[in-house]
């Protein structure tokens, strides 16, 4: 199935135990020195050398969610 990562590990500094994303919550405070909420990027900012494209991503499961709920509702 395809798929989109849209974070990056070790960048959120809110610590919670079963983070999977977190190894090391002194690197995850860190980490936020490189976040500007005014940067499309989560951490950092772009480029004049990056390239950035749009990627349309379709939801298989939203479709049957969909269904379900209509189910549900009849």
């Amino acid at each position: 199935m395809e798929s989109r990562d849209i974070g990056a590990y070790d960048s959120c500094p809110s610590g919670c135990k079963y983070c999977y994303a977190n190894k090391s919550p002194a690197k995850a405070r860190a980490m936020q020195q490189y976040h500007d909420p005014d940067s499309p990027l989560l951490l950092g900012h772009l480029l004049e050398t990056d390239v950035v494209t749009q990627s349309p991503q379709k939801s298989f499961l939203a479709d049957r969610q969909m269904d379900l709920i209509i189910l549900r509702k009849d």
